[in-house]
């Protein structure tokens, strides 16, 4: 069931350092109260859900809202509403937020011909675009030229296929540790089943 939508209790527009000033101590307490334990609720519900303690939301944000009585001075008060309410309203801030951000990157990997990136993937795929952009590139998927080559052919930016790219994230996969296989029993049957880091 997704969350009720929170509803700040001060001017929408207000939630930055100078709008944040006109307001009183009192008045800033009492947002933080509110606006802390809807973060609270808010985190312990991603814990428990199937995105769990790997969630990038949940990592940044765990521990992140103190007590009210923690809090010791109103420069601090003012950057943790800030902080608070910029956490409250996105929409990686709940499951269901994080359940529809999954569910467009699968429908837009779909469209660009990885349809079968599935969703207990998509952490590993994420990762997995990370390491290409800092350490491969291109030199994974594309045939680069060698001395063999007839001059006139067109090598230097020939795409690899689906397969092979495919097969290039599995291995990524499994030796960076997303991946790791279980024997299942079905249909009598033993057979190997996938098993994602999520």
């Amino acid at each position: 069931m997704a969350r009720k939508l929170f509803r700040l209790g001060l001017d929408p527009a207000s939630y930055n350092p100078v709008g944040l000033r006109s307001y009183t101590d009192a008045q800033l307490q009492t947002e933080y109260e509110r606006i802390q334990k809807e973060a609270r609720a808010r985190l312990e519900s991603l814990r428990k859900s199937e995105y769990g303690r790997a969630s990038e939301t949940y990592k940044k944000n765990k521990g992140r809202y103190p007590a009210p009585s923690k809090i010791q001075d109103r420069r601090q008060l003012e950057r943790a509403i800030q902080e608070g309410a910029r956490f409250l309203a996105s929409p990686r801030s709940t499951a269901s937020g994080l359940q529809e951000i999954a569910k467009k990157q699968l429908e837009t990997l779909g469209k660009h011909g990885y349809g079968w990136v599935t969703r207990p993937m998509l952490r590993a795929w994420g990762e997995y675009l990370k390491w290409l952009g800092e350490n491969a590139g291109k030199e994974l998927f594309y045939h680069r030229p060698n001395e063999d080559d007839e001059p006139d052919e067109e090598t230097d930016e020939d795409e690899i296929s689906e397969e092979t790219q495919k097969q290039a994230f599995y291995r990524w996969a499994e030796e960076n540790g997303y991946l790791t296989y279980e024997t299942v029993t079905r249909r009598g049957k033993e057979v190997e089943k996938e098993v994602w880091l999520k």
